[in-house]
């Protein structure tokens, strides 16, 4: 028994009538690409310069009262926890705020595109609230009165090398002299 595919498609369910009222977009009629919003940072100057490991200045005793350790992107309880042993030892602790989409887009614009989705989201976040203390103190001030403190790994996860999309992200927003300190297994 052969049955006719137009019988078919005059019977299908109006989803498939939808189909017939698709705009074709040619190449020439796609809208341009979006601007950055943050340029990459000028590599004429460094181009001769070999790589560099990132080696932030030292966090010293002396400046546990003036210095703010921001840490973020864990679980609310753990950031509670973690904020109150550290002020219990005399630090000043911050968390980082709640990470939006417009962290998660920063994210991706200023660090590394092939990270993770929650990495995405706590570097863009560090990069937007670091940003925003920039332009209220100013990078010096915020690059002398804040460090960041993350975690690292090792195994089969790329968690252990996030840092660098971290330290790629500061020097993408103008802070390459801000202090990130890395906790990890062997420390």
């Amino acid at each position: 028994m052969s049955v006719d595919p137009m019988t078919i498609a005059s019977q299908a369910a109006p989803s498939w009538k939808t189909l017939q009222n698709v705009r074709v977009v040619k190449a020439g009629d796609a809208p341009a690409a979006k601007v950055r919003a943050v340029m990459p940072p000028d590599r004429a100057a460094r181009s001769n310069e070999p790589y560099r490991a990132y080696k932030p200045r030292a966090f010293t005793r002396e400046e546990r009262g003036r210095v703010t350790i921001l840490f973020g992107g864990l679980h609310w309880r753990a950031e509670r926890l973690i904020q109150g042993a550290m002020e219990n030892l005399g630090y000043n602790a911050k968390i980082l705020p709640t990470a939006t989409r417009a962290d998660l887009l920063t994210g991706r614009e200023v660090a590394d595109i092939g990270q993770c989705c929650p990495t995405s989201f706590t570097t863009g976040n560090l990069a937007n609230y670091l940003r925003r203390e920039a332009a209220r103190l100013g990078p010096a001030e915020v690059a002398d009165r804040m460090v960041y403190v993350t975690a690292g790994s090792c195994g089969a996860c790329r968690f252990g090398q996030y840092h660098q999309s971290y330290e790629l992200a500061l020097r993408n927003v103008g802070l390459e002299s801000f202090r990130m300190f890395l906790l990890g297994q062997d420390n």
